[in-house]
């Protein structure tokens, strides 16, 4: 680092935190955050077994005790319950093991497995000291109560760090400074908000496995959809998960779909395509079938009986295993973006094959930046600077207008494409993806 204009990561972090009027400026945990985020950093540029090493470190300044504080919503019916946000295992004190250096964060540093698990990270006696693991449970983007005192650190390649604070990227270091990420909005914000012509994409993708879902049902539409954007949101992030890259696309309603799913290297027996739409189904009916039986007991003046209480549990702990389920599924979906070529979908979330070819067109492709969710134009992007899959991603927005594509660089960047119907040009977000 001679240039003079490249900064340490903690000069990086001191000139945005003071940017930041709502940060913790006073000049103690200015000097922590700065030495942790150099640890991290420079752990990543250390090798284990031959490979980089990927950071993933949380940190609270009361530690595990304070990380035991913080408490996430779990969705029960039409409400809301409230669980702990962090599954944690202390370690006890070792010396030379668990004060925190680069070479002690680096040890073991595979232990967490990205996105979700991380190495806790507290203050024993004023010094930063490794105190355990932890995994954080599914985030439902609600404000979790408790959080504002713990953030998390995160190095998916050499020289890379970011820093995340409930569940948004704030801030990102690498080539030697730090990245404006005021053009990149969350994968949550543009499969969700109404606004976003993704979302609305999404919608017309997926209407079929609303309109089929249960009646009378608990939740309005957008709880509805909400299920939906959680598969889509799944998969992108298992995607995202390793160190590889990929490529998700969905296929709009068109009469090529046959055609299209017959050229992937791996496909699924017609039976199975509609496993992902079919558990998203099972658990709507497990959650109709759940409020309904709430709504009976609470609304009942006679006294609830064991045998009431046995169905409740009986009905919560079917939610439960349905909603398990969909996770494995998404999860084991998800994986097959790591196989070679792109990993293809239909309307309402079918499976229609893995190792899809995307034959990419020749001709110049015109890819502009989206500088708003709404899809206002932006720079023209440089397609020609980038990769194979990126090309291939752009190739199919323009192919297939409607259609959506994910892919993940192996550089970890995460970008969304889409040709809206009617429009000429192929729009492109760069996107920050969860942060658990």
């Amino acid at each position: 680092m001679s240039d003079a204009r490249l900064q340490y990561p903690r000069e990086a972090l001191k000139a945005w935190l003071r940017s930041i009027p709502e940060a913790q400026n006073d000049e103690k945990n200015v000097r922590l955050l700065g030495k942790l985020i150099d640890t991290v950093f420079f752990a990543s540029l250390e090798k284990e077994e031959g490979s980089a090493t990927r950071v993933s470190v949380v940190y609270h300044e009361q530690g595990i005790e304070g990380l035991e504080h913080v408490l996430e919503h779990r969705f029960v019916g039409v409400g809301h319950g409230r669980m702990p946000a962090w599954q944690i295992l202390p370690f006890e004190h070792g010396s030379g093991v668990t004060e925190l250096n680069v070479k002690t964060l680096a040890k073991v540093a595979p232990a967490a497995d990205l996105p979700r698990t991380a190495i806790v990270v507290g203050l024993s006696n004023g010094r930063l000291v490794i105190q355990g693991l932890a995994r954080r449970v599914e985030h439902t983007h609600l404000p979790a109560e408790g959080e504002t005192a713990s953030i998390v650190l995160r190095s998916c390649r050499p020289g890379h760090v970011a820093l995340w604070r409930h569940g948004v990227e704030r801030f990102r270091y690498e080539s030697g400074g730090a990245v404006d990420l005021s053009s990149k909005p969350s994968l949550f914000r543009i499969l969700s908000e109404q606004e976003s012509i993704i979302a609305s994409a999404l919608r017309r993708l997926c209407a079929g496995i609303v309109n089929r879902s249960p009646r009378p049902y608990p939740f309005h539409r957008e709880h509805q959809y909400a299920t939906v954007y959680r598969v889509v949101a799944g998969l992108v992030e298992r995607m995202s998960a390793g160190n590889h890259g990929g490529l998700i696309t969905f296929l709009p309603e068109s009469p090529e779909m046959d055609r299209q799913a017959a050229l992937g290297k791996y496909r699924l027996p017609p039976a199975h395509r509609r496993a992902l739409a079919a558990k998203t189904a099972e658990l709507a009916l497990r959650r109709a079938h759940l409020q309904d039986l709430r709504g009976r007991l609470d609304g009942s003046t006679a006294p609830i009986t064991d045998d009431d209480r046995f169905e409740r549990m009986v009905a919560e702990d079917d939610e439960r295993r349905t909603e398990d389920a969909l996770d494995a599924l998404i999860d084991n979906i998800g994986q097959l973006s790591t196989v070679d070529n792109a990993l293809l979908l239909g309307p309402d979330l079918e499976i229609l094959c893995a190792g899809y070819p995307i034959k990419v067109s020749k001709a110049a492709l015109a890819v502009y930046e989206a500088v708003t969710l709404e899809g206002k134009r932006g720079r023209r992007f440089p397609l020609r600077r980038h990769g194979s899959r990126h090309r291939a991603a752009a190739t199919f927005a323009k192919l297939f207008p409607g259609g959506i594509a994910f892919l993940c660089s192996q550089d970890g960047d995460l970008r969304c494409l889409h040709r809206p119907p009617g429009e000429e040009h192929v729009l492109l977000w760069n996107l920050s993806p969860s942060g658990w």
